[in-house]
């Protein structure tokens, strides 16, 4: 269940992020980073801090209006008609899943991308083994991941990892993700997976006209698929 207020609708809607937060209701807040009301993120981001609640940036507010919800699915599984959304609260995850594993994995992402920026700003030098080494260390199966990613791009696809409303963990594009759709809808076989979550993410693989591939990454192997 998520609570949002419209990009451009009336200021007691944007207030509803605000008034969760205070109620110690929200569990995860997302922020887009395009929100022309610097006031606002103030104040959403100091109550963030005041609560503990994790804030996760996002790049624009119709990204996040996607994420929301607020846009229509095309037969093709492309949004359209989408409503920006400034700002967007979770206050309850619903039954736990994929989607909740992967909002999870979000928060950890962020706190990772947190944690490099403060101790570069505090002088300490990073090389990618050290980025690669810290990411394990926050991030739940970020080996296996990051083994996945690589390995289908080192096959020449285009690797996407904005691909939560088809149900995957990566989508492939043999070429430009805004010239061509995916290919295939990809998801890792990790400890947390169950098979309702295959079924569930195969059915909407067909719905989009793409392929389910369920890969298994063992980061002391190479990925079988």
């Amino acid at each position: 269940m998520a609570s949002y207020p419209m990009a451009y609708g009336h200021m007691f809607r944007y207030l509803q992020v605000a008034k969760h937060i205070e109620a110690c209701k929200a569990q995860v807040v997302f922020l887009s980073e395009s929100c022309n009301e610097a006031t606002y993120k103030k104040l959403i981001q100091g109550l963030c801090v005041e609560k503990n609640v994790p804030v996760i940036d996002v790049p624009d507010n119709k990204s996040l209006g996607e994420w929301a919800g607020l846009c229509k699915i095309d037969k093709d599984g492309m949004p359209r008609k989408v409503v920006g959304a400034s700002c967007v609260a979770i206050v309850d995850f619903g039954e736990e899943g994929e989607a909740y594993n992967f909002m999870m994995y979000l928060d950890e992402i962020e706190e990772a991308s947190r944690q490099v920026r403060a101790s570069t700003l505090a002088g300490e030098v990073h090389t990618s083994d050290s980025l690669f080494r810290k990411c394990c260390e926050l991030v739940t199966e970020f080996p296996s991941r990051y083994l996945a990613y690589r390995h289908y791009r080192l096959q020449g696809w285009t690797v996407c990892p904005d691909s939560l409303k088809f149900g995957a963990d990566f989508l492939l594009y043999d070429g430009r993700p805004d010239e061509v759709h995916a290919d295939y809808a990809l998801i890792l076989a990790t400890e947390s997976l169950q098979w309702k979550d295959v079924v569930m993410a195969s059915r909407l693989a067909q719905l989009v006209a793409k392929e389910l591939l369920l890969v298994a990454a063992n980061p002391s192997s190479k990925a079988e698929a």
